[in-house]
């Protein structure tokens, strides 16, 4: 199988149905030997301060800069977000080869 992550699902359809990936499943496209998927441009963000240490909880100057040993990214908590999610990750398990696909920026007129 091979799998295309897209940035956004309107994206996923126009690949898909280019490939002939057709056939709709619960968070993606499918069809042939192509699975199509999509995020919705911010599935994760950086952590925030606190998820690091209880220390970094309360802001106050004296513990500034707030700087990780290393950064790291967390999903959103949105429960549409954490399904797509599980859904990538499932497919990201499965293939042989997987790509990703963007829009291509737009001019400025």
């Amino acid at each position: 199988m091979k799998l295309c992550i897209t940035e956004k699902p309107s994206v996923a359809r126009d690949i898909a149905a280019i490939i002939g990936a057709n056939v709709r499943r619960d968070g993606y496209f499918e069809g042939g030997d192509w699975c199509v998927t999509w995020t919705f441009g911010h599935l994760c963000c950086l952590k925030e301060p606190h998820d690091y240490t209880d220390l970094w909880k309360p802001w106050s100057l004296s513990r500034l800069p707030m700087v990780p040993p290393k950064f790291g990214i967390k999903l959103i908590d949105v429960d549409s977000y954490k399904r797509q999610f599980a859904v990538i990750k499932s497919l990201i398990d499965a293939p042989t080869r997987w790509s990703t696909a963007v829009m291509p920026a737009r001019r400025a007129s």
